[in-house]
């Protein structure tokens, strides 16, 4: 057993995303974390943030857990259902625990960054949301261009303010 873990380890890809309100770029995160779970022999995680307020999070976890699982039913047994987890920390330190050795993240090209910064500054230090990953990789789900009228240019953003102007095409086509 302990050999065949040292040749094949466990390999976590995952993403910690707001989602509020789910979008077709989001559905290309997921995507994107279901191919690197495939061709690293891994599992694949969602996790959603659990923040909600009138004006950038109108949706409550359990909505965007429901809405997420229509919209994307291939990947519904992979979206996390834990009340437990807040923060993209969180996440990494339960996915530890579970027994994963190895962490992929993905996140759109605007997000990689930050989380990469916070992911591996936190990697093996000592607090509540301990976790020690062999190694922690990170995937762009793609890039952001706001100019832009394709997926690139989609953002939870528009599909909000396209929901307050009452503009049902905007939002569906962000949706």
């Amino acid at each position: 057993m302990f050999l065949y873990e040292m040749a094949n380890p466990k390999v976590a890809v995952f993403a910690f995303a707001r989602m509020n309100p789910p979008t077709m770029a989001h559905g290309k995160l997921i995507d994107i974390a279901a191919m690197e779970a495939k061709r690293r022999n891994g599992n694949y995680h969602i996790f959603l943030s659990q923040t909600q307020d009138h004006k950038d999070n109108p949706l409550n976890y359990e909505t965007k857990q429901n809405i997420i699982r229509w919209l994307f039913p291939q990947h519904k047994r992979h979206i996390v259902n834990n009340t437990s987890v807040h923060t993209v920390l969180e996440a990494a330190a339960l996915l530890y625990r579970m027994g994963y050795k190895n962490a992929v993240f993905v996140a759109g090209s605007d997000r990689l960054g930050d989380f990469e910064n916070i992911l591996t500054s936190y990697n093996g230090k000592s607090d509540k949301s301990y976790y020690k990953f062999d190694s922690i990789d990170f995937v762009s789900s793609g890039d952001r261009d706001e100019n832009s009228s394709g997926i690139e240019g989609i953002s939870a953003t528009k599909a909000r303010e396209a929901a307050k102007a009452n503009n049902p095409k905007a939002f569906a086509m962000a949706t």
